[in-house]
C-alpha cells in the first residue's frame, strides 16, 4: 500500500458542532488522534439545525454539493459544507438536507420524543456521506461508523458500493 493508510470516520455527532456526549467526543477525539499519528481521514456528520454556520465558519463545497439521494422515491437534495476544528487541525464535511436536518434537534424533539423519520433521516446521510465520498475520488482503506445514526453504512457498503460503483440495485 503506498501512502498512508486513509480512514473515513462517518459520525452521528462531533463536537464542538453538537453538545458533548459520548457519541460527540469519539467522533472528535478519534479521528484527531488518527491523524496525528499519520493517518489520512476524513470525517462527515449530519448538519443538524443547531449548528450556528457562522460561529463555526461552515462553508458550502460547491463541487461535492447538488447532488440528489432518493428516499422514499423522492429526490432529496444534498448541500455539502465543510468546517474546521482549527485547535485538531482537522476538516469536518456537513451532510446538509432542508427536509430532514434543519431541525434544532439532533434526533428528538421538545417533547423528547424521537423524530418519526429518523430512519429515513439516517438513510440520507448514508448514502449522502458515501456518494459525496465517491466524488471527492477518495477510497479509504477503513470506514469507521461511531452512532446509531451510521448504522446503514456498512450493509450500503457491503451490498451497494461493493463494487465502487455505488449503483441503486442490490
Amino acid at each position: 500500500m503506498k501512502g498512508p493508510v486513509r480512514i473515513l470516520y462517518i459520525s452521528s455527532e462531533i463536537t464542538p458542532y453538537v453538545p458533548e456526549t459520548v457519541c460527540s467526543l469519539v467522533g472528535r477525539y478519534m479521528p484527531q488522534a488518527a491523524q496525528e499519528a499519520g493517518f489520512e481521514i476524513r470525517a462527515f456528520m449530519p448538519k443538524y439545525g443547531l449548528i450556528n454556520e457562522r460561529r463555526n465558519q461552515l462553508h458550502e463545497v460547491i463541487r461535492l454539493s447538488g447532488m440528489n439521494i432518493p428516499v422514499n422515491d423522492i429526490d432529496r437534495p444534498l448541500v455539502i459544507k465543510v468546517a474546521s476544528i482549527s485547535q485538531a487541525k482537522m476538516q469536518v464535511y456537513f451532510i446538509e438536507n432542508e427536509d430532514y436536518f434543519k431541525r434544532k434537534f439532533v434526533f428528538r424533539d421538545e417533547q423528547d420524543k424521537f423524530f418519526a423519520d429518523n430512519d429515513e433521516r439516517a438513510i440520507l446521510f448514508a448514502r449522502g456521506t458515501l456518494e459525496t465520498v465517491k466524488k471527492l475520488r477518495w477510497q479509504p482503506n477503513i470506514v469507521h461508523c461511531n452512532g446509531w445514526m451510521t448504522n446503514l453504512i456498512p450493509a450500503y457498503l457491503k451490498l451497494t458500493y461493493k463494487n465502487g460503483t455505488g449503483s441503486s440495485h442490490t
